[in-house]
């Protein structure tokens, strides 16, 4: 196994000698961000440190469970020394708290996907399964203790990230960081159970006409759907309930990328979800203005449903072609 990279010194001095921090996430914060962001969280409150957990919309009722989600705000108090952006691969991923963080005296960025570093410091490590290893590492080096509430965070940002270790960036140092977080008192079957497993029926209705929009194009091999806003309305459900909705599409018969375009307000802004086994999905998300991981992007766009759809099949088209 190639060493895992390790925390530069200079964010790790950060982390020590600075007194006042904001965390933020990424809108639509998954289990990696709540994860990471709540482990650090929690951890520089234990060093007596001031910190403030944001992002630009509410935490997903499956999330609501982890210690400390209620902490989660989408403002941000006062005039924090530092802001720290976790699992964000652009600043623009903060939506409408973009310009107050990066006001901040210093702006720092871990993070694990393949985006261009920002800030005045960056800790990227595109190889990590999840963010939330990144934290576990700077804890250690740092170390400072990773309490029963600390670990249930990693983990599920760690499960969550590699579908509950079934992804193909499931690998050595992210099965030995779940054992280690089992050791610390963290059961698996009961965050598998309150993350994918119990659902309120809402949710379930969401999965049914999301279903019921299943196309398919170039010839089977990309799979899509639509969730507009009657979708949501009608059904009670967040842009947060979407989750999950595109592993379900993964299990068409002879697919290569799965698409979930979502427009929870209106008809003319689309956000994206992309999955491909073979595709590099966070290429062609980077054409959108958005980016992510080889095998899991997304990416936000305006106009009509025919004309995005129009431009995102023929990127994904020619992205097949290239196999």
């Amino acid at each position: 196994m190639t060493a895992p990279l390790a925390p530069p010194p200079e964010l790790l001095a950060l982390l020590q000698t600075r007194a006042s921090f904001v965390l933020a996430l990424h809108k639509g914060p998954d289990g990696d961000a709540m994860g990471s962001g709540l482990a650090l969280y929690h951890a520089l409150r234990a060093q007596g440190k001031q910190a403030q957990l944001v992002a630009p919309t509410e935490v997903a009722h499956h999330y609501s469970w982890m210690p400390g989600a209620p902490v989660l705000r989408q403002a941000i108090e006062g005039h924090p020394e530092v802001a720290l952006f976790l699992d964000c691969d652009g600043p623009e991923r903060v939506g409408s708290l973009q310009a107050q963080l990066e006001s901040a005296p210093v702006v720092a960025q871990i993070d694990h996907h393949k985006g261009e570093p920002f800030g005045d410091l960056s800790y990227v490590d595109s190889g990590a399964a999840a963010t939330a290893l990144l934290v576990l590492r700077i804890l250690k080096a740092l170390n400072w203790p990773v309490t029963a509430d600390i670990a249930t965070c990693l983990f599920t940002g760690l499960a969550t990230d590699t579908g509950f270790f079934r992804f193909e960036n499931t690998n050595q140092e992210a099965l030995l960081a779940a054992a280690e977080m089992v050791s610390l008192g963290v059961v698996p079957a009961k965050v598998a159970e309150r993350v994918s497993e119990a659902r309120p029926a809402s949710r379930l209705r969401l999965l049914g006409r999301a279903l019921n929009a299943l196309q398919t194009d170039a010839e089977g091999r990309i799979v899509w759907t639509v969730l507009r806003p009657a979708d949501y309305e009608i059904t009670g459900c967040a842009v947060g309930d979407t989750e999950g909705i595109i592993d379900t599409l993964k299990q068409v018969e002879g697919q290569r990328v799965c698409v979930v375009l979502k427009a929870p307000e209106d008809e003319l802004h689309w956000q994206a979800s992309l999955r491909s086994p073979v595709v590099d999905v966070a290429e062609v998300a980077r054409q959108f203005g958005g980016g992510g991981h080889a095998r899991a992007a997304g990416f936000d766009a305006e106009g009509t449903l025919d004309s995005v759809l129009s431009r995102l099949t023929a990127a994904l088209t020619s992205a097949l072609s290239e196999l």
